[in-house]
């Protein structure tokens, strides 16, 4: 819930992107 998880979101994978993606479409 820091700044510090912006920066962790850009160095994460391709596979957890996709993931929070999903995340994301199911959320909305």
């Amino acid at each position: 819930m820091r700044h510090n998880k912006k920066i962790n979101h850009l160095g994460r994978t391709s596979s957890h992107r996709k993931a929070m993606l999903s995340n994301m479409a199911t959320s909305l």
